[in-house]
């Protein structure tokens, strides 16, 4: 087929075809066309879908990097609590004896206490954080499978098209050949 005329033009008459088959040219000529609007669609979206496990990528590592600044946090936390039970129990060993003892128990205890509230607020704070990281994951994993499934119905339409572009053109040939024979 020529590029300098248009699909929604008449080709010219070859010599020699049967008026059948010569309306067929039309047919395709917009096959062709159309196979390359498919092929060219065809890798845009595998561009997209590349695009997508990059930013999955970079989604798992902000998640790691955010969940390690937490726990360096949650540490820096847990020992300034330390050092600062550590600071009133200096204080307190000036006090009476009987004040002391009393006092000690009482900061054990907060002490112990604070410990299960420090752990348990680091692990829902990771629990979140898997969770979240969990739900990036999934959702670009079935935007990944959808592109992947719209890649494979585009391809498997343009491999039909190129049959029947092959086919018809086929035709033509044996068309053109059974004429000059004659």
């Amino acid at each position: 087929m020529s590029a300098s005329y248009p699909h929604n033009e008449q080709l010219p008459a070859v010599s020699g075809i049967p008026p059948i088959l010569a309306s067929q040219a039309q047919t395709i000529q917009g096959a062709y066309v159309n196979s390359g609007r498919m092929s060219e669609g065809l890798a845009r979206l595998q561009s997209s879908r590349v695009m997508f496990q990059q930013a999955a990528k970079r989604n798992s590592s902000a998640a790691e990097r955010t969940e390690g600044a937490i726990s360096a946090l949650l540490t820096a936390m847990q020992m300034d609590v330390r050092q600062r039970i550590m600071h009133s129990e200096a204080r307190l060993s000036d006090e009476l004896d009987g004040v002391k003892t009393r006092l000690r128990t009482e900061m054990a205890h907060n002490h112990q206490t604070i410990e299960r509230h420090l752990q348990d607020t680091a692990k829902m704070v990771r629990s979140v954080m898997e969770r979240t990281r969990d739900d990036a994951q999934c959702g670009l994993t079935d935007a990944l499978e959808f592109l992947n499934i719209c890649g494979l119905k585009l391809q498997e339409g343009i491999n039909n098209t190129e049959n029947d572009y092959m086919g018809s053109l086929a035709q033509i040939l044996v068309s053109n050949a059974w004429t000059t024979a004659l």
